[in-house]
C-alpha cells in the first residue's frame, strides 16, 4: 500500500468537544458531594483544576480547608482572584480574610491581610456585609484598633441583625479607653441600657 493510501485509509479520530465550564464544575461538585458518584475529594480537585473560573478556585479552596491543607487553600483563593470568570471574587476575598484572621495558614493571624480582604469583599459585594461586618470588627479588635472594631460590631448588630457580635460590642464599650462615655454612645445607638 502506498503512503497516500495509508493516510486516507487510517481511521480518523473525531475530536471530542471540550466540556464547558459549567459541565466541568457540575462534575467536580458531584465528586465533592457524592451526588450520584462515590464522594472523592481528590477527583473533585482534579475536575476543578480544569476550570478557569473563580468559583472553581473557591470550591477547591473549601476542599483544601476540609483536608486541613490551609496553604493550598490560600493558593487556590489567590489564583481565584486572577480567574477569567470572576463571579466568586467577593466570596474569595471573604474566605481569604477568614483564613488570615484565624491564623490557619501560617500559624499566626495576619490581621492587616484579614482586614484588607474582608474590606475588599465587602466593597465588591455590599450584600456580604452581613457576613463580613462582624469579622471585620473581630479583625480590628485583634489588631488593637478599637474604634474601627466598634464601628464594625455596631454595623453587624444594628444593620445586619448579627446578635452574636453584641457581646463583643458591649465589652469594647465598657473596657475601652473611654468606657463610660462609650457606654452612653452604645446605649444611644442600641436604644437600650447597657449593663
Amino acid at each position: 500500500m502506498r503512503e497516500e493510501e495509508l493516510l486516507y485509509s487510517a481511521p480518523v479520530e473525531e475530536e471530542q468537544p471540550a466540556l464547558d465550564e459549567l459541565e466541568i464544575e457540575k462534575t467536580a461538585r458531584r465528586y465533592q458531594t457524592g451526588d450520584g458518584v462515590e464522594k472523592d475529594l481528590d477527583e473533585a480537585l482534579r475536575w476543578y483544576r480544569k476550570s478557569k473560573s473563580s468559583l472553581a478556585r473557591y470550591a477547591s479552596a473549601l476542599i483544601w480547608q476540609e483536608k486541613r491543607a490551609y496553604k493550598e487553600a490560600e493558593q487556590e483563593l489567590l489564583k481565584g482572584l486572577e480567574a477569567e470568570e470572576g463571579d466568586a471574587i467577593p466570596f474569595i476575598q471573604m474566605e481569604l480574610g477568614k483564613l488570615y484572621l484565624s491564623g490557619q495558614i501560617s500559624g499566626t493571624p495576619d490581621y492587616s491581610l484579614a482586614i484588607r480582604y474582608l474590606e475588599e469583599g465587602l466593597r465588591g459585594e455590599p450584600a456580604y456585609g452581613k457576613l463580613c461586618a462582624g469579622l471585620l470588627g473581630l479583625a480590628y479588635e485583634k489588631a488593637g484598633r478599637t474604634i474601627q472594631a466598634i464601628h464594625w460590631y455596631k454595623t453587624a448588630v444594628r444593620d445586619f441583625g448579627r446578635e452574636e457580635y453584641r457581646e463583643n460590642l458591649y465589652r469594647l464599650y465598657l473596657t475601652g479607653a473611654a468606657g463610660a462615655q462609650m457606654k452612653r454612645v452604645a446605649e444611644e445607638a442600641l436604644g437600650k441600657e447597657v449593663r
